[in-house]
């Protein structure tokens, strides 16, 4: 837990097995003391080395480990291009991903190919693969391998090219009360509102089909929003949560609202609570950092990130920033909500084009909550016009959040 939360020291003063304390050791920049506790890993060991700038040595490691995905990525790094195709390509769809990547520049033909042979397969980069397939065909004239691609686009990164969004199934109203309401109605006239919250949750779960999701209307109205989403339908995974801050902000820095309730869904899933491994806290999940920095630029040193209100202000003000930083371009303000305005910047500077630097960007994350929140967004959008009222059988229940 401390090696994931980054916490190195105390992993380290914790740590009794080897390995554990070599990867301390690593995060902590001490590769050369990490060595010796990293032989039975020759994956971590090899990770060792090429912090110290021992490639070749890295190398070996990577072989004896059998990773031909690191092996291919090394080799790439020391400008062995054929022989890091050839390792990359025996590394599943992953390596032949990057081995596409490797040869954009010596043999587009090949590099499109292999993009439309992982876009046909189950794996987490497919979606990126037939939009890496789409942009090179379509820069290159070859409309028949576009079409290929562009059939096979889905998700955020088609919508980001002006695939539409796929008809959206919107369930009905559950019209007949859950079962046992009036349990949780009597333990809100006797102030039991936690107690109301736990029954209803627990009721929830038990229950399937249209009593599920009546019950998941009764969560939103006590407030639990996360769970709500889990066990209700369409409106209740894409709620509008205390709506009167998020129209109020967004209206006030020129944002979208939809979109501020697309990076809110998929940086939180509606949970004011929300703490990450690392430490980002809130609706919006703020690193305590940048929670200080905008803090001081709203004079609002006092403010609570798990307030919801407050975390909608700042959330607004700070994607509010980003765009301006980045003239305007949604999809850069997206990205570096995740990755960092100073990641994305010199990102641009090296790559120029925005589809350049998502398919080159050393990480993958933000590019895939770039796909994410782009998804989430048109969704919001798609469901802008949805009644949100909630069932009849709510009547006397509190309003939902606020």
């Amino acid at each position: 837990g401390l090696l994931a939360a980054r916490r190195y020291e105390e992993a380290l003063a914790y740590a009794r097995d080897p390995l554990l304390k070599g990867r301390a050791l690593l995060g902590l920049g001490r590769a050369e003391e990490a060595l010796s506790y990293l032989e039975a890993d020759p994956r971590l060991r090899a990770r060792a080395l090429l912090a110290l700038g021992r490639e070749e040595e890295a190398l070996r490691a990577y072989r004896a480990a059998g990773d031909r995905l690191e092996e291919g990525r090394l080799l790439a790094r020391m400008g062995r291009e054929r022989e890091a195709v050839a390792a990359l390509l025996a590394a599943g769809p992953r390596g032949r991903f990057e081995a596409a990547g490797l040869l954009e520049t010596t043999d587009l033909s090949r590099a499109i190919a292999l993009y439309l042979a992982v876009a046909a397969e189950k794996t987490p980069v497919a979606d990126d693969a037939a939009l890496r397939a789409y942009l090179l065909a379509r820069r290159s004239g070859r409309e028949a391998a576009a079409q290929e691609a562009y059939a096979r686009l889905s998700g955020g990164l088609g919508l980001l090219v002006g695939k539409p969004l796929p008809a959206l199934s919107l369930e009905p109203l559950p019209q007949r009360a859950p079962p046992g309401l009036a349990v949780v109605r009597a333990l809100l006239a006797a102030g039991r509102a936690d107690w109301a919250r736990g029954e209803a949750g627990y009721r929830a779960r038990r229950a399937s089909g249209e009593a599920r999701r009546a019950w998941a209307w009764v969560l939103y109205a006590l407030g639990e929003v996360k769970p709500a989403a889990r066990f209700g339908g369409l409106r209740l995974r894409y709620a509008t949560p205390w709506r009167e801050a998020v129209f109020a902000e967004a209206r006030a820095r020129g944002l979208d609202p939809w979109l501020l309730y697309a990076v809110m869904r998929v940086e939180s899933a509606f949970d004011p609570g929300a703490v990450s491994p690392t430490g980002a806290r809130g609706l919006f999940q703020f690193t305590r950092l940048t929670w200080r920095e905008v803090a001081g630029r709203l004079g609002a040193p006092d403010a609570d990130p798990f307030d919801p209100k407050a975390a909608v202000r700042f959330g607004a003000y700070y994607l509010a920033w980003l765009s301006d930083r980045f003239e305007g371009d949604l999809r850069l303000a997206v990205t570096a909500y995740n990755g960092g305005p100073g990641y994305v910047r010199r990102g641009m500077e090296t790559y120029g084009d925005v589809y350049d630097f998502l398919r080159f960007q050393p990480r993958d994350e933000p590019r895939e909550y770039l796909a994410k929140v782009w998804r989430d967004y048109a969704i919001y959008r798609a469901l802008a016009s949805v009644p949100r009222t909630p069932p009849a059988f709510l009547e006397g229940f509190p309003p939902g959040p606020r």
